[in-house]
């Protein structure tokens, strides 16, 4: 454990001497970078939701057609 807790201490410390040592151009494409990763996970995200919103709303209208009655099904197909 304390073997882990200090690699992690020296990734930090490897990390932020890097942090200092990169020019203006070097963090501005790492910012870029950063965002269009969130970008895309954004729209991932967007995409799961509305995939999950029709099937809720396929299964809502299924529901409803298992909740009707035969006759009122045939009606509701026939245009009456």
């Amino acid at each position: 454990e304390q073997r882990s807790k200090d690699n992690a201490a020296k990734a930090k410390e490897l990390d932020e001497l890097k942090a200092a040592t990169q020019t203006d151009a070097e963090r501005l494409a790492d910012a870029q970078k950063r965002a269009e990763e969130a970008e895309a996970k954004v729209k991932a995200y967007e995409a799961k939701a509305e995939r999950a919103g029709i099937v809720a709303e396929v299964a809502a209208r299924n529901f409803r057609l298992q909740s009707m009655g035969f006759d009122a099904l045939r009606s509701m197909l026939e245009g009456k």
